[in-house]
C-alpha cells in the first residue's frame, strides 16, 4: 500500500519516500532513523510513544512495530488528513486533532509547498490551528518522545515537562541550529532543562539530538 501525501507538495525527500516505500516495508525513512533511536534505545520497556511532527506518518508506523501504543500528534489538518488516511489499519496508533506547545490555545500557521518545513508562526494571516501540552494528557508510560516541530521545540519541551519528569523518556529532538539570538535562547532552555531533569546528550545526527538519562 502507497502512502498519501498532499498533491503538489514539494517536500521532494518526503514525496520520494512516498512513491518508493510502502506502508508495510521496514521503515527506511530519514537514512533509517528508527533503526539508528532503537540503537540507542536504552529501556526495557515498549509502551507507548509520542510522535511530534508526525507528518505524513513515516515515523508512527515505523514505531508501531516497537511501541504498545503511538500517539501521533500533527498541526496542520491538511497534512493530519493524510496521516490519517496513513495509519487506519494500524489500531495501536491514535492520530490527535492538535499541535503540542507550551500551552492549550490557538496559534498562527503557516502551511508551506514543502510540507515537512512547514511552521508556527506570528502572522496573523496564517491560518489558525489547535495546540496542547503534552501534560494535559496526564500520561504516565511514556518512554519514548520524538521531535519534529520546526522550531517549537523548546515550546513542547515546557510544556511535557510533568510527563518527562514522571516517565524518563528518551527524547530525540530536532533543534533549530541557526547561529541567530532566538534559536540560541531554545537551544539553552532545551539543553537547560533536559540536563536538570538528569539528561544528557547520546549522540547528535545532522539536527536530530538524542537524549538519554545519566
Amino acid at each position: 500500500m502507497k502512502w498519501s501525501y498532499i498533491e503538489g507538495d514539494t517536500d521532494s525527500a518526503l514525496v520520494n519516500y512516498a512513491n518508493n516505500v510502502n506502508i508495510e516495508d521496514h521503515c527506511t525513512w530519514q537514512s533509517y532513523t528508527l533503526d539508528y533511536i532503537l540503537s540507542f534505545y536504552n529501556k526495557k520497556t515498549f509502551r507507548r510513544c509520542i510522535d511530534a511532527g508526525a507528518n505524513y506518518g513515516y515515523l508512527s508506523v515505523g514505531f508501531s512495530r516497537h511501541f504498545e501504543n503511538v500517539e501521533a500528534f500533527e498541526i496542520s489538518s491538511e497534512i493530519r488528513k493524510h496521516l490519517e488516511i496513513n495509519v487506519e489499519n494500524f489500531s495501536n496508533i491514535t492520530v490527535h486533532s492538535q499541535g503540542l506547545y507550551k500551552q492549550n490555545t490557538q496559534v498562527n500557521f503557516k502551511l508551506l509547498s514543502s510540507s515537512g518545513v512547514s511552521r508556527i508562526t506570528e502572522d496573523v494571516n496564517d491560518s489558525l490551528e489547535q495546540v496542547v501540552t503534552l501534560d494535559s494528557f496526564a500520561f504516565t508510560d511514556v518512554d519514548l518522545i520524538k521531535i519534529d516541530v520546526e522550531r517549537s521545540e523548546s515550546e513542547l519541551i515546557e510544556g511535557a515537562i510533568q510527563t518527562i519528569k514522571t516517565s524518563l523518556p528518551v527524547i530525540v529532538a530536532e533543534m533549530d541550529l541557526r547561529r541567530d539570538t532566538v534559536a540560541l535562547n531554545k537551544r539553552q532552555y532545551i539543553l537547560n532543562t533536559l540536563s536538570s531533569l538528569g539528561y544528557t546528550i547520546a549522540d547528535i545526527r545532522h539536527n536530530d539530538v538524542l537524549f538519554l538519562v545519566k
